[in-house]
Protein backbone atom coordinates (compact mmCIF):
# COMPACT_ATOMS: atom_id res chain seq x y z
CA UNK A 1 0.00 0.00 0.00
CA UNK A 2 1.33 3.39 -0.94
CA UNK A 3 0.09 6.94 -1.28
CA UNK A 4 1.85 7.08 -4.67
CA UNK A 5 1.08 3.63 -6.13
CA UNK A 6 1.93 4.45 -9.75
CA UNK A 7 5.34 5.91 -8.94
CA UNK A 8 6.14 3.08 -6.53
CA UNK A 9 5.08 0.48 -9.08
CA UNK A 10 7.25 2.06 -11.77
CA UNK A 11 10.30 2.19 -9.49
CA UNK A 12 9.73 -1.08 -7.64
CA UNK A 13 7.97 -3.24 -10.19
CA UNK A 14 5.59 -4.60 -7.56
CA UNK A 15 1.80 -4.63 -7.44
CA UNK A 16 0.66 -1.62 -5.43
CA UNK A 17 -2.58 -0.62 -3.75
CA UNK A 18 -3.54 3.00 -3.29
CA UNK A 19 -3.66 4.29 0.26
CA UNK A 20 -7.37 4.77 0.85
CA UNK A 21 -8.71 6.78 3.68
CA UNK A 22 -8.91 8.59 5.82
CA UNK A 23 -9.51 5.68 8.15
CA UNK A 24 -11.59 6.31 11.26
CA UNK A 25 -9.73 3.76 13.38
CA UNK A 26 -6.94 1.21 13.39
CA UNK A 27 -9.61 -1.50 13.04
CA UNK A 28 -10.86 0.12 9.81
CA UNK A 29 -7.30 0.26 8.50
CA UNK A 30 -6.70 -3.37 9.45
CA UNK A 31 -9.92 -4.41 7.64
CA UNK A 32 -8.82 -2.52 4.53
CA UNK A 33 -5.39 -4.16 4.59
CA UNK A 34 -6.99 -7.62 4.86
CA UNK A 35 -9.57 -6.97 2.12
CA UNK A 36 -6.91 -5.70 -0.29
CA UNK A 37 -4.45 -8.45 0.74
CA UNK A 38 -1.72 -5.92 1.51
CA UNK A 39 1.64 -7.38 2.57
CA UNK A 40 3.63 -4.16 3.07
CA UNK A 41 2.91 -0.49 3.71
CA UNK A 42 5.29 2.11 2.31
CA UNK A 43 5.28 5.45 4.10
CA UNK A 44 7.16 8.31 2.52
CA UNK A 45 7.06 12.05 2.01
CA UNK A 46 4.70 13.60 -0.50
CA UNK A 47 6.03 13.92 -4.03
CA UNK A 48 6.30 17.63 -4.82
CA UNK A 49 8.41 19.75 -7.11
CA UNK A 50 10.75 21.72 -4.86
CA UNK A 51 13.83 23.85 -5.42
CA UNK A 52 15.23 22.41 -2.19
CA UNK A 53 14.08 19.00 -1.01
CA UNK A 54 12.26 19.22 2.30
CA UNK A 55 10.66 15.81 2.94
CA UNK A 56 7.20 16.32 4.44
CA UNK A 57 4.21 14.02 4.76
CA UNK A 58 0.90 14.74 3.11
CA UNK A 59 -2.14 15.32 5.32
CA UNK A 60 -3.37 11.82 4.47
CA UNK A 61 -0.11 10.19 5.58
CA UNK A 62 0.06 12.34 8.72
CA UNK A 63 -3.40 11.00 9.68
CA UNK A 64 -2.27 7.43 8.94
CA UNK A 65 0.83 7.49 11.17
CA UNK A 66 -0.95 7.18 14.57
CA UNK A 67 -2.99 4.24 13.22
CA UNK A 68 0.21 2.52 12.08
CA UNK A 69 1.72 3.09 15.52
CA UNK A 70 -1.36 1.53 17.12
CA UNK A 71 -1.27 -1.52 14.83
CA UNK A 72 2.46 -1.84 15.46
CA UNK A 73 1.93 -1.80 19.23
CA UNK A 74 -0.60 -4.65 18.96
CA UNK A 75 1.70 -6.72 16.73
CA UNK A 76 -0.58 -6.55 13.67
CA UNK A 77 2.19 -4.90 11.68
CA UNK A 78 5.89 -4.47 12.28
CA UNK A 79 8.45 -2.02 10.94
CA UNK A 80 10.99 -3.67 8.64
CA UNK A 81 12.81 -0.60 7.31
CA UNK A 82 13.24 3.01 8.35
CA UNK A 83 15.25 5.93 6.99
CA UNK A 84 14.57 8.78 9.38
CA UNK A 85 16.33 11.60 7.48
CA UNK A 86 14.30 10.76 4.38
CA UNK A 87 11.12 10.06 6.42
CA UNK A 88 10.63 6.67 4.76
CA UNK A 89 9.33 3.60 6.58
CA UNK A 90 8.16 0.18 5.48
CA UNK A 91 5.84 -1.98 7.57
CA UNK A 92 5.06 -5.66 7.07
CA UNK A 93 1.58 -6.94 7.81
CA UNK A 94 1.83 -9.87 10.22
CA UNK A 95 -0.26 -12.98 9.42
Amino acid sequence: MSEQPVADFLYGGRHTVSQAGPFSSAIDLESFLASERVDYILVGPALRWQALCVPTYSRSTALLLPLLAELSSTGSIRPVYSAEPDRIAIYRIEP
